[in-house]
Order: C-alpha cells, then structure tokens, then sequence
C-alpha cells in the first residue's frame, strides 16, 4: 500500500547519502547564481551567462569545481532556456569554445577519450557540440506556438482543448 512512498524515501535517503550530493549542490548553487544573475529589464551592464560560464571555465582550478561536463550541463540549460540575443553575442560563444578546447586539452587522456569519443579533433566536437546546443535553442524557439493546450475562440464560450499531437500535426501540414 505504501510502497511508493517508500520507494520515494528511500531514493532521497540514497540520494542525499551519496558522496556526489556536494557535487550535486555547488552545482546547483551554481545554477541558481547565473539563473539569477540575468536581469528581467535587460540590463546591459550584467554580462552574459556564456561570458559567466567562460570565467568560471578559466578560475583558478582551486577555486572552480565546474567540470567540463558540468559546463556543458549549464550550456545545455542556458540554451534550452534563452532566447539567442539573451545568450550572449557570437564573441562571447567563441571565447566560450575556445576555454573549452583548453579544458578538454588538460583533461587526462582517457578522460579526453572521453570526451571526444569517435572524433579524433577536439575542436571539431566543441563545434559539433555547440551546433546541437543552437539547434536545440532554436526548436525551443519554435515550439512556443505550441505553448497552451486550451484556446478561447470566443469569450462567451467555453475553453476548446486541443491536444499537443493536433497543433504540431497541423502546423506542419498547413504552414
């Protein structure tokens, strides 16, 4: 009967056993720090949350406990999240790649391995890498046509639902 919830408990306890947590929370706190630094009223003064990841790339190894993966987690959220021009401008990506390329090239070189995979040139999976991260930021952009699920023809009537599958199928066969 309480199965879920004990399986629910469980997995926190684990979770919060686990010696990754710590990791887990600067991480967090990470996030939450440049989530928060973005202004609502654009204010050009705060820098961009690419330029904020390059400086936390390029901190003194001590200071940072950003791995490369985890950069690339919060590139992930940041152009998942964004709009193109809230990104930061195409400087500031290059730098973002260029701080990349170093960091991979420090890495040990089964951690390199890695990193690339089947590509030999790490230049050449940073770019593949931030081609993806663009797409991805693009399809965001388009599917927020697809936003609400519930539609007010008319204001004397009620809310008409109209399933995700139905909008995306009608978008694309009648453009």
């Amino acid at each position: 009967r309480y199965s879920a919830l004990l399986e629910c408990s469980l997995a926190a306890t684990n979770t919060l056993e686990s010696p990754a947590a710590s990791h887990w929370e600067r991480l967090l706190g990470t996030e939450k720090g440049l989530l928060l630094s973005l202004s609502e009223d654009g204010d050009s003064e705060s820098p961009s949350p690419l330029s904020q990841l390059n400086e936390l790339l390029q901190s003194d190894k001590t200071v940072r406990h950003l791995a490369v993966d985890d950069v690339l987690l919060l590139c992930v959220l940041f152009f998942s999240l964004l709009p193109k021009e809230k990104r930061g401008s195409l400087s500031d990506e290059t730098r973002l790649k260029k701080a990349l390329i170093i960091a991979v090239q420090r890495l040990d070189v089964r951690e390199q391995k890695h990193f690339t995979g089947k590509c030999k040139n790490i230049a050449e999976k940073v770019e593949r890498i931030f081609s993806m991260l663009n797409t991805l930021g693009d399809a965001r952009c388009n599917m927020k046509q697809f936003r609400n699920l519930f539609f007010q023809r008319d204001p004397t009537k009620q809310s008409v639902y109209v399933p995700l599958v139905k909008q995306v199928v009608g978008a694309a066969n009648y453009p």
